[in-house]
């Protein structure tokens, strides 16, 4: 059996879910997105999210910094014109780790 090296490292996988945004912008793709249903809304990510600022200007912190952070990292793919964020090629190197926070969330610091 041979083992595939992830295409993004565990330092890099840590770092980006210590954001609050990227996490949970992943764990909706994680749990929105299906064979049948591949793609989710920005505004559908959108939707729910606490901010200190505007609507607007989580939109634009999520257009210009969160998003493009994720889709460097090939963790999503993002269509800009169509408004819509998919699982990236390195999608399932950080799945495995997204479901141990989420099964472990209690009992984690906020």
């Amino acid at each position: 059996m041979s083992q595939t090296t992830p295409a993004i490292s565990l330092e890099t996988t840590f770092e980006i879910l210590s954001d609050d945004h990227r996490r949970q912008i992943l764990q909706d793709v994680a749990e929105e997105t299906t064979p049948a249903h591949p793609e989710i809304t920005l505004d559908t990510l959108l939707s729910g999210r606490e901010t200190t600022g505007s609507a607007t200007d989580l939109e634009l912190e999520f257009q210009h910094v969160q998003l493009p952070k994720l889709a460097d990292e090939e963790l999503i793919g993002w269509n800009r014109s169509r408004g819509v964020v998919y699982r990236g090629q390195a999608f399932d190197d950080v799945a495995p780790m997204l479901t141990l926070l989420e099964e472990h969330e209690e009992e984690l610091p906020n």
